[in-house]
């Protein structure tokens, strides 16, 4: 394998890092806005306040 081969590996891992990232802070941002609607109280969840 030439080093290119090592640098499109190296390029397809970090965006694959990236987007597994991106996934696990989604869900987190969608957990904590799910367990602060059930807060008593508690302000309109994002999705409900865009236009």
């Amino acid at each position: 394998m030439s080093e290119w081969g090592y640098v499109v590996a190296a390029f397809g891992l970090t965006w694959l890092v990236l987007l597994a990232y991106a996934a696990y802070l989604w869900r987190r941002i969608r957990r904590a806005d799910a367990l602060l609607a059930q807060l008593p109280g508690a302000p309109p969840s994002a999705e409900e306040t865009l236009p």
